[in-house]
């Protein structure tokens, strides 16, 4: 009969009986277990600490203006601005041309309010010619006179009346009345605000235009007009106006896509001309040298 004898540290087995290799491999099997364990974690997938790393690197990373929907255009500055702009010439003459325009239209409509308000209120513009009323009145100012009747005037009114020897109109105050000389008239006594005395007759008028509005400095443009160099001017500023009314740069200028098209033609052009007499040299064939 065959005794068996336990080991200490072996578990059951027969005396004599060759060591084991699977309780070899069991006793060594917690040592490798670690290892074994990260070559299994490290096929399946990255490890926390992989994954950590990986989205701090990705994070430093800048991001793609491309890719973040932000416009083109500020990604890339005028690069890719809009093709349908005008190019910077017809940009300048488009600013330009507003402002003229601008202008024009402003004065025009200041002109037009004027001579409107004048003619449904009555009143006439003067121009102020002499420093006889100054300083209320100083020379190169625009005077507005609204007609009124004889019982109407009263001393302390500014009015413009005809000199009784033709000689063109007059504008001083008034500071006294009487009878006139003439049927159906009224006598004005006249001074100027910077006279020191009253002018040398009186005045015999059934009406005369009393000053409501005064507009300073603007009697030098009215003269300057009223001369052949003014009216040429104006002439010259209105035919400019309409010009540039009826070229309008949204219908006849070039967009940046037509310039790049006409740049794009041009060097096609170029190069075929190149390239024709490219081929005319090589038909021709290596010229003789000179003696």
């Amino acid at each position: 009969m065959t005794h068996l004898i336990e080991r200490p540290g072996t578990g059951d087995r027969r005396e004599g009986a060759a060591p084991d290799h699977d309780a070899t491999q069991e006793r060594e099997s917690p040592l490798r277990r670690p290892r074994a364990a990260t070559t299994s974690a490290s096929a399946s997938g990255p490890t926390p600490f992989e994954r950590l790393c990986d989205s701090t690197a990705s994070a430093r990373v800048p991001a793609d203006p491309s890719r973040s929907g932000a416009p083109a255009a500020e990604a890339k500055g005028d690069d890719l601005a809009d093709p349908d702009e005008l190019t910077r010439g017809w940009r300048v003459y488009r600013g330009v041309r507003n402002t003229i325009l601008t202008v024009g239209s402003v004065l025009g409509v200041i002109v037009l309010l004027v001579f409107g308000a004048a003619l449904l209120t009555n009143t006439q513009p003067t121009v102020v010619l002499s420093g006889s009323m100054e300083p209320g009145m100083p020379v190169g100012s625009v005077v507005f006179g609204q007609m009124r009747d004889q019982a109407e005037l009263e001393i302390g009114d500014a009015v413009t009346v005809e000199r009784p020897d033709n000689k063109g109109l007059v504008t001083h105050r008034i500071v006294e009345l009487m009878a006139g000389d003439l049927p159906n008239t009224t006598g004005l006594i006249l001074r100027g605000d910077a006279n020191a005395s009253n002018d040398p007759y009186p005045y015999s008028v059934p009406e005369a235009r009393v000053i409501v509005a005064t507009l300073p400095l603007a009697g030098y443009a009215a003269v300057v007009l009223q001369g052949p160099a003014g009216i040429a001017t104006l002439a010259f500023f209105l035919c400019t106006v309409i010009s540039l009314m009826l070229l309008d740069p949204n219908r006849i200028g070039e967009t940046r896509a037509q310039l790049a098209e006409r740049h794009a033609e041009r060097a096609e052009k170029r190069s075929e001309k190149r390239a024709g007499r490219a081929t005319t040299r090589a038909e021709r064939g290596p010229e003789a040298p000179r003696a």
